[in-house]
């Protein structure tokens, strides 16, 4: 075997052995040799200097080359060997033993192999160029927008090999090109703008068409613009833009879980081109499953992926495989921490991507280094990818071992830098955004919350069922007790009972983002448990707070509100009912309506409180609403300007007219043998045998309509009742006599025999009912104290406290009053 074979076959022996031990422990290379043993074994092209690279390694491990029978030759042997294998060239301008070109490319790396006298020039060129002792050679940075002239120069001055030069023009081309783009994009931010048309079917406002026209311009750009501003329309209108030019086929929008049906309803609206969107939901097998099924599958349209952020990293490897054209990151300060899994998971992702962006409001919420991992995913060119040079070139390190940040630096350069591919602005900037904007954060349920809704949902309906007379009173209450349930507190004998933590969580986010800009917020809900909760969860977050509910006294009402518009409490919370009418609370352009009132009165009232006079900014008023709940009927009611007593009489209606079974047929109201006759005739093949019937009914005389028009007659009579009274309980703002009885919890009412329910007393006619409000005003004491009393001392006989006039019951009680009170 001839010395060179000797020493390559010796090399590969001892890496297969090797297992990569720091001390010899005579098995293969130790750590020293590691690297360097490792490389000699996959290469194929060896050189003069990689055959005594070896031969010096392979002296280390006589007793090993012994066990394997190899003997090496002497060194003298060996040169001779390789002098005759590789002669001596005569000197010219080149180093004489260059054997290979300057310039090489191995696994994507450039690498320069480089003499003492190109090494000036070389650091000249690239001050943090890294010297690798063991391939001795230079390893090059990564390409970034501002070593495109160092490119340049080295491609002009040194060799390469043919995959090096082609990389390096390929380096230079994409460098050039991204430069063209921020020489553009600063020119958009401040120059005119020709006309665009996005591909929405809404009007954008003026800013948002620039924030589009930059956007559009770059490969990956991040919208900087605060909550309120329509961040969301310029990214669809961005990927909607891309898709029609052929550029992209698959989206990829991460965001957190609350926003993710807000994402389905914007696309919704807005969207100007086709496009098919599919949120990830379930459990992870099964959401990994949709990707692997639909990684090669096309649609008619944008194929769009939504997903949450917590899911990114145990979806990493099914998401990278269908392979998104384009990735969204909404309220990308979520990836801000640089060791989380998300972050990482995030980034590695992006990097399969042919277009990026982010959006947010709040990119900076603790440092200035929260920029890093989000520009990390956005684009590395413009900080690296190395976090410590970013930090030691804007943060001041200091405290114990020098490892704290006590300061920062260069921050002006670090913005320069960030605006290269960022559109930013403030609502107070955009003076085309209207008086007010509405948002929503569309909240799913824990499962054990879900059930317990469709539980509660079922039994209304049942009850719906079982009761003759149905009444506003009666639905109302049961559209409460689904309210509550959504808020997470249910009433519980007399305390509550905590059933979800979901849309708390949701509120946490909003309250941190809102945190990190420096707003002061405004939060509206309905119920007390709620308003305490909201209190804690604020608290916890470091926010100072003020509570106005209905027990507040006249001076702490009037000192909070006072600190709050002075800039001392940061939180002001509110129920809404009491928080509606009367306060300014200006200091803030940003309300939260945790659970919303059934009142279109209050709930104007309270948007009211931040948008009046002395308001000077754009005011955002966002709604947490539980998707599939009855949130969602009263947000759009009340968007709609329906109150809630319009609400209970379209339910009442419904009822009484026996739901789906007394549903209008297609051919009802249209005259036999008309053309519109035989259309419904031809469409519903189904159905003509009934239209046969109503004809012969018709025919008869027997007129189908006019019974039910006789019905309708009675039940508008029934539905005037009902609006009375459901305004009456608007009225009072009191609405703990509607509850469900405190004495008894579901479940306890579950256990009881059916005979017992059935004995329950037929509901009291509408024009005959004596309430507690009627019974506390001839008494001369509150409702509220009334009812606390009667518990005690009283027998419920419906589902709420009233009785019927001069009932037996109603005069008893009224006795046992006076007697306790001296009356």
């Amino acid at each position: 075997m001839k010395h060179m074979e000797i020493i390559q076959e010796a090399i590969r022996q001892m890496a297969q052995r090797c297992d990569r031990s720091v001390s010899r422990d005579g098995v293969g290379f130790n750590k020293l040799d590691a690297e360097a043993g490792h490389r000699l074994a996959g290469t194929t092209d060896w050189t003069k200097d990689d055959y005594l690279t070896a031969y010096r390694i392979l002296c280390h491990y006589p007793k090993q080359l012994e066990d394997l029978g190899i003997t090496l030759p002497s060194l003298e042997e060996l040169k001779e060997a390789l002098n005759d294998i590789f002669p001596r060239k005569p000197m010219t301008s080149r180093p004489s033993n260059q054997q290979r070109p300057l310039i090489t490319v191995e696994n994507g790396t450039l690498w320069f192999y480089s003499r003492y006298e190109n090494r000036e020039r070389l650091k000249e060129l690239f001050p943090k160029a890294w010297w690798d002792a063991n391939r001795r050679a230079w390893k090059l940075p990564e390409a970034r927008f501002n070593t495109l002239e160092a490119f340049e120069a080295l491609f002009h001055e040194f060799p390469s090999t043919d995959e090096a030069r082609k990389a390096l023009e390929e380096k230079v081309a994409s460098l050039r090109q991204f430069q063209d783009q921020l020489k553009t994009a600063k020119q958009l931010k401040t120059g005119e703008l020709d006309e665009i048309r996005l591909p929405i079917k809404a009007k954008p406002f003026e800013h948002q068409v620039r924030a589009f026209a930059l956007a559009q311009t770059l490969d990956n750009s991040a919208l900087l613009m605060e909550q309120g501003t329509g961040k969301t329309l310029v990214a669809i209108a961005v990927a909607g833009d891309r898709y029609l030019k052929g550029d992209i086929r698959r989206l990829l929008v991460v965001c957190p879980s609350s926003v993710l049906y807000e994402w389905k309803r914007q696309f919704e609206e807005l969207a100007g081109f086709p496009y098919v969107l599919h949120i990830l939901e379930g459990s992870i097998r099964e959401r990994a499953e949709f990707l692997r099924q639909t990684h090669s599958q096309d649609v008619e349209g944008l194929f769009i992926v939504a997903v949450n952020y917590e899911a990114t990293w145990r979806l990493e490897e099914e998401l990278k495989g269908w392979k998104p054209d384009m990735i969204i990151l909404d309220e990308s300060q979520k990836i801000k921490r640089l060791q989380a899994q998300q972050t990482k998971a995030c980034i590695r992702i992006g990097r399969n991507a042919r277009y990026r962006m982010i959006l947010t409001g709040t990119p900076v919420t603790q440092s200035p280094l929260d920029y890093f991992t989000q520009y990390q995913f956005l684009d590395d060119r413009i900080f690296g990818r190395s976090f410590r040079r970013f930090r030691d070139r804007y943060a001041i390190m200091g405290g114990y071992g020098g490892y704290q940040v006590v300061g920062y630096k260069n921050l002006e350069e670090l913005a320069e830098k960030v605006g290269q591919i960022a559109f930013r602005v403030r609502k107070d900037e955009c003076l085309d955004l209207p008086d007010t904007l509405d948002q929503f954060r569309y909240i799913q349920l824990e499962p054990e919350a879900r059930a317990l809704y469709n539980e509660m949902l079922e039994k209304a309906i049942i009850r719906f069922s079982e009761e003759e007379q149905v009444t506003a009173p009666i639905i109302l209450t049961e559209l409460l007790r689904l309210q509550q349930i959504t808020g997470g507190f249910l009433p519980v004998g007399d305390g509550t009972r905590q059933v979800s933590k979901a849309k708390l969580e949701a509120l946490r986010d909003v309250l941190e983002d809102l945190k990190d800009a420096g707003k002061q917020v405004v939060i509206f809900a309905r119920f007390r448990p709620e308003v305490e909760a909201i209190a804690k969860v604020a608290g916890e977050l470091g926010l100072t707070t003020f509570t106005l509910t209905g027990g507040t006294s006249t001076e702490d009402r009037g000192r909070g509100i006072r600190d709050f518009q002075g800039g001392r409490i940061q939180v002001f919370i509110a129920q809404i009912a009491t928080g509606g009418l009367g306060i300014t609370l200006t200091a803030a352009d940003t309300a939260i309506f945790y659970s919303a009132d059934f009142s279109l009165a209050n709930y104007d009232q309270a948007k009211a409180r931040l948008h009046r006079i002395g308001q000077k900014r754009p005011v955002t008023y966002i709604h947490l609403v539980v998707k599939g709940s009855i949130d969602e009927e009263v947000i759009r009611r009340l968007a709609k300007k329906q109150d809630l007593a319009r609400l209970v009489v379209d339910e009442l209606r419904k009822i009484l007219e026996g739901g789906d079974t007394m549903k209008k047929k297609p051919y009802e109201g249209l005259q036999p043998g008309t053309e519109a006759w035989m259309a419904c005739w031809r469409k519903y093949p189904e159905l003509q045998n009934e239209m046969l019937e109503y004809q012969r009914l018709l025919k008869e005389g027997d007129d189908m309509e006019h019974k039910k028009a006789s019905k309708v007659v009675e039940l508008e009579q029934e539905v005037e009742q009902a609006i009375e009274e459901v305004e009456r309980i608007l009225e009072d703002g009191d609405f703990e006599e509607i509850i469900a009885p405190a004495a008894e919890s579901e479940e306890v009412m579950d256990k009881k025999e059916p005979e017992k329910k059935a004995e329950q007393p037929k509901s009291i006619p509408l024009d005959r009912i004596f309430t507690v409000k009627d019974l506390a005003d001839e008494l001369g004491t509150q409702p509220k104290a009334l009812r606390k009393w009667l518990r005690k001392n009283a027998k419920r006989t419906s589902g709420r406290w009233e009785w019927e006039v001069d009932s037996p019951e109603l005069d008893e009680i009224r006795a046992k009053y006076r007697r306790e009170y001296g009356e």
